[in-house]
């Protein structure tokens, strides 16, 4: 059936009980389809380049009307013209895989081979917290600079997380470029704004360091906490390390004969191995930890799982109240603190830098200010001292008030 498709016309077909079909007589190929369940919906009849015949759906009758649906229709016409595919691009559209799917390929063929196990873990709940639940259902093709400034003003509450998102995002964006689900140089991440962050700095005193050890020993004695989570503790006062370096510790990487952790550079930060060496305290340390059979790990649960432990902010935040550190220490702490106490000792900058396994001298200089600080604490020492050493001059005898001559004043 071919007329020119009106309101009227549209409105008088009543279903028949079969597909119903009118073509329109203005625009070739644009028609109105009726289903035997009165369901009307506009579509157009074409063929593409290769000579297919394709069929696309407009839209439905009520949320399109006749004159909106014939305009759609003739936009269309003029993109086959340019040889565009209309059914075909939308086709490519569904197949796309989503930001969910792509992340999970990313996750077990990149992240899991290339990255350290901390930063893997460190990715795996970006994803789970902060991107999937914003990016998941979304085509990865389709996303834009515009979606990555949403996900930021959105989460401007949170700015260490939001840089931290953002940064593995561009990394999953860079590889959906190379997987061919995005073009080349489309990384919407592209000179995206990360938030300020303020740089804090925790220093363990002494007499922290000393409180903390107690309240370890205590809970040694107790049985209250896990020996291993004491151990890494252990290890990270008096190495120096990363937490995510001390976590994911493997036994193979212990050498007790010659004192030493040699970790290779899949283990490390800066993606080269390091060397860190094992005190006699630690020594013992690692002579009475457990070693869990079959689990190559040196820090483990009692579950005994094959993996590292899960969980040691919890624990960590009890051995920190029973320490009675009330104010705000990470873990990562630890490590700058290792570096005060060797800063204290007298040792420089690059000593300190090496023991820490800084490629870069700029990175140790964030602890120069403790040498100021040092210096200045010196400086009053010997000014203190000085002033002991010095004999005291007598005190100069207090003015006669008494024989002072009176100066008149005489007014003219």
């Amino acid at each position: 059936m071919a007329e020119k498709i009106t309101k009227r016309v549209v409105d008088a077909h009543e279903p028949t009980g079969k597909l119903d079909f009118i073509w329109d007589t203005e625009v070739k190929g644009f028609g109105l389809v009726i289903t035997p369940a009165g369901s009307k919906s506009f579509i157009l009849n074409y063929r593409n380049q290769d000579n297919r015949s394709r069929r696309k759906t407009i839209g439905k009758y009520g949320h399109l009307t006749v004159e909106q649906a014939r305009e759609i229709a003739k936009e269309l016409c003029y993109r086959i013209a340019r040889g565009e595919d209309p059914v075909g691009q939308d086709e490519l559209q569904r197949k796309q895989p989503t930001f969910k799917e792509v992340a999970e390929k990313f996750m077990e063929e990149h992240s899991a081979v290339r990255n350290r196990p901390a930063t893997h873990e460190s990715n795996r709940q970006v994803l789970n917290n902060m991107l999937l639940p914003h990016f998941g259902r979304m085509k990865v093709r389709s996303i834009e600079r515009k979606d990555i400034a949403d996900f930021l003003s959105r989460n401007k509450a949170r700015p260490i997380g939001a840089n931290r998102s953002l940064a593995t995002m561009s990394s999953i964006m860079s590889k959906s470029e190379l997987w061919g689900y995005r073009d080349r140089n489309t990384n919407p991440c592209f000179k995206a704004e990360r938030y300020p962050e303020n740089r804090r700095e925790r220093f363990l005193s002494s007499e922290e360091f000393a409180a903390l050890d107690a309240a370890m020993q205590r809970a040694e004695r107790n049985l209250s906490e896990s020996p291993h989570i004491m151990a890494m503790i252990r290890i990270m006062m008096h190495t120096g390390c990363r937490p995510g370096e001390a976590r994911f510790l493997k036994w193979e990487y212990v050498d007790l004969e010659n004192k030493v952790f040699r970790l290779p550079k899949e283990a490390t930060k800066e993606k080269r191995p390091k060397t860190l060496f094992i005190t006699p305290y630690l020594e013992n340390v690692l002579r009475g930890l457990k070693r869990m059979e079959g689990n190559p790990y040196v820090i483990v649960s009692e579950r005994n799982d094959g993996r590292a432990i899960a969980d040691v902010k919890k624990p960590w935040d009890r051995i920190k109240r029973a320490a009675g550190i009330t104010s705000e220490l990470h873990l990562h702490d630890l490590r700058h603190s290792h570096a005060s106490m060797a800063n204290a000792l007298g040792y420089s900058l690059p000593m300190i830098g090496a023991l820490l396994g800084h490629t870069q001298a700029q990175t140790t200089l964030r602890y120069a200010h403790l040498a100021t600080d040092h210096l200045r604490k010196a400086a009053h020492d010997i000014s203190n001292a000085i002033a002991a050493s010095t004999p005291k001059l007598p005190e100069p005898p207090a003015p006669d008030t008494q024989n002072i001559p009176r100066i008149r004043i005489v007014k003219h």
